[in-house]
């Protein structure tokens, strides 16, 4: 019998022997394509982009890390960050094979436009040598103290301002303001001015207590640049520090007196930058305190 005569029987006998045999193996090869590319795409999801990823850690790090009032969590130069220097260490990933990143370190945070360069250091350090041989040569040593620091120039006013207890400014202490007008005018920089009183209680219906009374005795400075003296009002910030601030401990009259006083800060850098970088306070040096080549005159002790 022919070959063909053969498949002909077969088929017209009604088995799947020609057949059935082979559709295990297509569904097998079927069940191995589907495995395969599972499998490949898990691998191609587990692989991640880590340059991408950390950048954008790197930018979600940023935008929600909360800073502290004077300071900045330190994490290195942004990528295109003109001021050049080392990228920032990249975040720790799940997998990835680096260590987790150490503790962030607090760095205080650099200065702004306006009075940090050089040049603008060397123009309040010379107006505050001007002040201080100005003050001095118009009779007002005994009641003036200049001294430059980090913050900028500090022209410390005494009880020459007001009376004890009191906000409203004396004639005398609207003549030494007279004679400091000037000078503030010379340079464009924000200027803080800030009262602070001595430990003594007070309890009026102006003045509930030291707070009250230091914020209005500032204030009364910043009204009388401004209205008697044509200054410029968005320089000026006003602070009240009450009695908790001494530049000495109030032991006696004389003590309580140098406590008992208004400071014009001529800031070198804006006051936002200032709140950055105050996380712990330092009092300012004591009136008599000389820093650096500046002048410092002593204190006044009241009348």
């Amino acid at each position: 019998m022919s070959r063909r005569q053969q498949s002909l029987a077969s088929s017209e006998s009604g088995g799947h022997a020609g057949t059935g045999s082979g559709r295990w193996l297509l569904t097998y090869a079927d069940l191995i394509t589907l495995l395969m590319v599972f499998f490949t795409v898990l691998y191609a999801v587990s692989r991640l982009d880590l340059a991408r990823y950390q950048a954008l850690a790197r930018s979600l790090h940023r935008s929600f890390t909360i800073t502290l009032p004077g300071s900045r969590i330190d994490a290195g130069p942004s990528e295109g960050d003109p001021a050049g220097g080392a990228p920032p260490a990249a975040p720790w990933l799940p997998g990835a094979e680096q260590a987790p990143p150490e503790a962030p370190t607090l760095a205080p945070p650099t200065g702004e436009p306006g009075g940090q360069d050089a040049a603008g250091k060397k123009a309040l350090e010379a107006l505050s040598q001007d002040i201080a041989s100005g003050v001095g040569q118009g009779g007002l040593g005994d009641r003036v103290a200049v001294f430059y620091s980090e913050r900028g120039v500090t022209i410390s006013l005494g009880a020459v301002l007001f009376d004890l207890g009191q906000a409203t400014l004396r004639e005398d202490g609207r003549r030494v303001l007279d004679e400091l007008a000037p000078y503030l005018a010379r340079v464009p920089n924000p200027i803080s001015i800030e009262g602070y009183t001595d430990n003594l209680p007070i309890n009026t219906l102006l003045f509930p207590s030291n707070w009250e009374l230091s914020a209005r005795r500032a204030t009364s400075v910043v009204h009388y640049l401004v209205n008697q003296k044509g200054m410029d009002p968005t320089r000026f910030v006003v602070l009240g520090y009450g009695e908790y601030r001494p530049l000495v401990p109030n032991v006696n009259e004389e003590s309580r007196a140098r406590n008992r006083r208004v400071d014009i800060v001529l800031l070198l850098h804006s006051p936002q930058t200032e709140e950055r970088r105050a996380i712990l306070w330092t009092p300012s040096p004591p009136a008599q305190q000389t820093l650096g080549r500046e002048r410092a005159l002593p204190a006044v002790t009241p009348p």
